[in-house]
């Protein structure tokens, strides 16, 4: 068995087990196997399932928006340069997946936040900040006139994100 036992490593497997499988298709043994973990050595970490999945989404949270702005803030690129490189990434990524898994964030928040007010406020965070990065390079390229403005930054934003990023 694959022993992985620190934190950062068992959250990093949650994320691709929750973005395969989905949030109820996916058992704490699933992820124990894959893990290659003992249940005692999972709930020294996790006071559950669903705080595993909490805390899988916030690294995923965190890390979507470091590679956000590895892009919205080179600045040896023009804003829309940077957004077109970004969007080129998120469509080879998915692409390479075979467009099956999606954004962890869509998932839960199509599968959970529904019903369960942790994840659903979670999302509200984490897409607030991904949303403000890339509309702040949205409006420098408003302000260049590289992108329209009959709509904001944020609401451009908004659609990327919801519509083709996500």
């Amino acid at each position: 068995m694959n022993q992985k036992y620190s934190k950062q490593e068992i959250l990093l497997e949650g994320i691709s087990l929750f973005r395969r499988k989905g949030y109820h298709n996916l058992g704490t043994k699933e992820i124990l196997d894959e893990c290659g973990i003992p249940k005692g050595s999972f709930y020294n970490f996790f006071s559950s399932k669903a705080d595993y999945a909490l805390q899988a989404l916030a690294l995923y949270g965190k890390s979507m928006l470091d590679l956000i702005r590895r892009f919205t803030r080179d600045e040896a690129l023009s804003p829309l340069e940077r957004i077109s490189n970004y969007l080129e990434l998120t469509l080879q990524a998915n692409t390479e997946e075979g467009m099956r898994f999606g954004c962890l964030s869509m998932n839960f928040a199509t599968e959970l936040a529904g019903y369960n007010d942790e994840f659903a406020a979670l999302n509200k965070t984490i897409f607030q900040y991904w949303i403000q990065e890339i509309a702040a390079c949205l409006e420098k390229g408003q302000d260049l006139g590289e992108v329209r403005n009959d709509y904001t930054a944020e609401e451009l934003a908004e659609y990327l994100y919801l519509n083709i990023f996500g």
